[in-house]
C-alpha cells in the first residue's frame, strides 16, 4: 500500500509527524512517496491564512497547542525557531533532488524539519542543506546539483497543483487507498487503513 504524504518542508505540524508516519510506514510495511508543496501557493487556492498574516488570538493558541503537543508526543520543539518563516524553495527542491536520486528522501525530509525546529539553522541556505546530507552519509554535491535543474523546480509546482486537485489545504496531508487526511493527529486514522480496518474509498485506485 502506498501513502502519498503532502508536506511542507517548514510545517511544525510535519516536523511533529514526519519521523512517526516513516514508523508507521514500515510497521505495516507500506511505502510513502513524498510530496513537497509550496504551503504559501496551497494557501492561495484554498483559503489559507500564513502564520505572519493571522490574528494574535490565532497565533496564540497555536503556541498553545504546540506545547501540548509536545508534552504529549515527548517530542522536543522549539516554539520560535530564529529561521522562521523562512524561504522553502531550496530545502524542497533539495529534498525532490535527494528523491530523483534514490536517497533516503524521508530521512533527509526529517532532518530538515528538525534543522529549522530544533537546532535554529537556515534552511534557505546551501551550506545548511549541505551539512545535513553530508550528516546522513549522503552524496550532498549530486543533491544540491540536481535541486538546481529547472525540471526539479517544475516538480515542485506539479506537487503543489496536485496536491490541490486532491483537496489539500494545509500541511501535512497523507492520502492512502482514497482516503484523505489532514494533520499529524490523524495518524491513527491513517493506521485504520494501513492495517485494513478501514476499506478503500470509492473510487481510489485498485
Amino acid at each position: 500500500m502506498h501513502i502519498d504524504y503532502y508536506f511542507s518542508v517548514v510545517s511544525d505540524w510535519a516536523y511533529f509527524g514526519g519521523e512517526r508516519l516513516e514508523r508507521l510506514a514500515r510497521r505495516h510495511g507500506a511505502t510513502i512517496r513524498h510530496k513537497p508543496m509550496q504551503l504559501s501557493a496551497v494557501y492561495a487556492q484554498t483559503g489559507g491564512i500564513l502564520l505572519q498574516q493571522r490574528s494574535t488570538q490565532r497565533q496564540a493558541y497555536r503556541v498553545t497547542e504546540l506545547e501540548r503537543w509536545r508534552d504529549h508526543l515527548g517530542i522536543p520543539i522549539t516554539l520560535h525557531p530564529r529561521h522562521y518563516p523562512v524561504d522553502d524553495i531550496p530545502a524542497s527542491c533539495a529534498i525532490l533532488a535527494a528523491q530523483e536520486l534514490g536517497m533516503a528522501t524521508g530521512d533527509y525530509a526529517n532532518a530538515v524539519l528538525r534543522a529549522i525546529w530544533t537546532q535554529e539553522r537556515d534552511i534557505s541556505e546551501p551550506r545548511t542543506l549541505d551539512e545535513i546530507a553530508r550528516g546522513l552519509g549522503l552524496d550532498a554535491d549530486a543533491i544540491l546539483q540536481r535541486a538546481q535543474a529547472p525540471h526539479i523546480r517544475q516538480r515542485l509546482a506539479d506537487n503543489t497543483r496536485e496536491a490541490i486537485g486532491h483537496g489539500v489545504f494545509g500541511s501535512p496531508f497523507y492520502l492512502c487507498n482514497g482516503h484523505l487526511f489532514w494533520g499529524q493527529d490523524r495518524l491513527p486514522f491513517l493506521e485504520d487503513v494501513l492495517a485494513g480496518r478501514v476499506g478503500a474509498c470509492a473510487g481510489a485506485p485498485a
